[in-house]
């Protein structure tokens, strides 16, 4: 099993309509070369839809496999389980093909090197982000990916269900986001928290005090961002022009179009370290904690702007930086954790190393060699980040395995409702 780049979508997408006659639908979207491979694989006859979506973020590619893989084994029990007659699944590989080419550094390995990770990865600047892209109608989307997506979705008949694949690169462990209609489906939440567990998979453990949208549900468990409310955060500290290039998420669209009950993210770590989950308190209060994090996360954002100029990704960090300060007072006593402090240090580290996979990057796109003063900071920086904690790495097939498991409870637990 290895990663798949738009050309892999393409190919495995036509060799399943044709290993699979009457079984599966492949149907372009959007115009042009982005049709090659903005593909929605579809699925079944049955009155309950099912929508799945992928790599939104360029530099989530596992959701691609994930789709791919679960098509071939709903095929494979087609004949032996009802599901057929139930449900109409479409899966949509790639939501953003061209930000998954640019990612092609870093996907040749199906276990890569942090170093070629953080010197080969794009992240869509935030105003280009194809998750918080839509409109009220696919006219308003912000990009074409994001417009076509919304015309298939508003063309079903329903939508009993909505799922966006996502990852993290860095975290304590896996975690699921959902935005749900009642109580009905606090079941099923419950499910993949045990899923998890069984799977032998670390739970990611942080309340971030409803910040962005991410409430707290408990260990693995928060609810799904909304555009205001990320806006909200955003503005408390960057001013009234932070965060307006954010538009509607998927979910939101999903539900404004179908009532869709529930809506899940899967965000699986890339690597994931123990220490970002600790829950043992400390003498630290948490707004002590918040303060420094948001000081140093500042620091870096300035020093990514005298690398490499002034960008969308400088003023994001920084109207990061400035929320994560002005709402640090809201937890008031409360005592921060070792899981707080980590994931602190964890989020100024990271900033570090990619200040100095930037420079790097820029000297290859000038064409220029490496400076080896630059490549001595981008090691050293890399170094301190690799031993400071205990990474962790999930294969491919474990990433796969999950997003299996998590799409087959969520439909068993739909059939049982319907």
């Amino acid at each position: 099993m290895r990663y798949l780049l738009p050309d892999d979508v393409a190919w495995q997408a036509a060799a399943l309509a044709v290993e699979n006659p009457g079984r599966i639908t492949v149907e372009p979207l959007g115009e042009g070369e982005l049709s090659r491979h903005l593909l929605v694989l579809r699925l079944g006859e049955g009155p309950l839809h099912l929508a799945v979506k992928a790599n939104a973020h360029p530099d989530e590619p596992t959701g691609t496999v994930s789709c791919f893989e679960f098509a071939r084994a709903l095929l494979a029990r087609a004949d032996r389980d009802p599901w057929w007659s139930v449900f109409t699944v479409h899966l949509l590989p790639t939501a953003n093909p061209r930000g998954l080419e640019r990612n092609r550094g870093w996907l040749g390995s199906t276990s890569p090197r942090m170093d070629d990770w953080f010197l080969h990865v794009h992240r869509d600047a935030p105003h280009e982000d194809r998750e918080f892209g839509y409109g009220a109608t696919p006219a308003d989307a912000a990009h074409p990916e994001c417009a076509a997506w919304h015309a298939y979705l508003d063309a079903l008949p329903s939508l009993a269900a909505y799922v966006s694949l996502h990852s993290m690169a860095f975290s304590g462990g896996a975690l699921f986001l959902s935005m749900i209609q009642d109580e009905r489906y606090q079941p099923l939440l419950k499910e993949l928290v045990t899923m998890v567990g069984k799977a032998r998979w670390p739970l990611h453990d942080e309340d971030r005090g409803g910040r962005k949208g991410f409430h707290y549900l408990g260990r693995g468990l928060w609810t799904a961002p909304t555009r205001d409310e990320m806006v909200a955060f955003l503005t408390r500290g960057g001013g009234p022009d932070a965060g307006q290039w954010l538009r509607l998420n998927s979910m939101q669209v999903a539900r404004a179009r179908h009532g869709t009950p529930i809506c899940l993210v899967s965000e699986l770590p890339q690597w994931w370290a123990i220490e970002l989950g600790d829950p043992t308190p400390t003498r630290r209060s948490r707004t002590e904690v918040d303060e420094e994090t948001a000081e140093k996360l500042q620091r870096s954002a300035e020093e990514l702007a005298a690398i490499a100029g002034t960008s969308d990704e400088v003023r994001h960090r920084l109207a990061t930086a400035r929320g994560l300060s002005a709402a640090a007072g809201d937890w008031g006593e409360r005592s921060a954790t070792q899981g707080d402090h980590w994931r602190g240090v964890q989020t100024v580290m990271r900033a570090e190393v990619a200040n100095a996979a930037a420079a790097l990057r820029l000297d290859r796109e000038r064409g220029l060699s490496y400076d080896a003063a630059a490549v001595k900071r981008f090691l050293e920086r890399l170094a301190r980040y690799q031993q400071r904690f205990t990474w962790c790495w999930k294969p491919l097939k474990d990433h796969a395995a999950m997003h299996m498991g998590m799409l087959d409870h969520l439909m068993a637990h739909l059939a049982r409702e319907r």
